[in-house]
């Protein structure tokens, strides 16, 4: 079952990354200008549901535990889970967690331990967890 996933993942991942190359190869223009110039003048783009990372946790090293610790409260939740990062606020706030308020547990902390002690944790609860990844656990 994790080997469907993961090729479902990897292929889905491939037709993402085609289609994002496909309108830089583009040489249409924009307003008149060609969209290269136009590429080179812009910002990066930040994800909505991506946390910007602060200067004490650069994305090459992750996001430290002591920075996932500031986050332990249920209306601030952050949890590490086998080296990944989510910010489970809105999942939190949906109140739909099967396990009710047992969740807030892992607020804070590396719940890796926690949340594979749990038989419920299947794949699905692993597709929705994907949701909330902000980061990687720095090593």
């Amino acid at each position: 079952m994790k080997k469907i996933f993961f090729l479902l993942l990897v292929g889905t991942l491939a037709i993402t990354l085609s289609a994002c190359t496909k309108n830089l190869e583009n040489p249409k223009t924009n307003n008149g200008a060609p969209q290269q110039n136009q590429q080179q003048n812009k910002q990066p783009a930040q994800d909505a549901t991506v946390t910007p990372q602060t200067e004490a946790t650069p994305a090459s090293t992750g996001i430290a535990l002591s920075e996932i610790a500031q986050h332990g409260t249920p209306t601030d939740c952050w949890l590490a889970i086998d080296g990944r990062v989510f910010n489970i606020n809105e999942y939190i706030k949906l109140g739909i967690h099967p396990g009710g308020e047992k969740i807030l547990n892992g607020c804070g902390k590396d719940a890796s331990v926690m949340f594979a002690n749990i038989d419920k944790h299947d794949t699905k609860a692993r597709q929705t967890l994907e949701k909330y990844l902000i980061g990687n656990l720095a090593q």
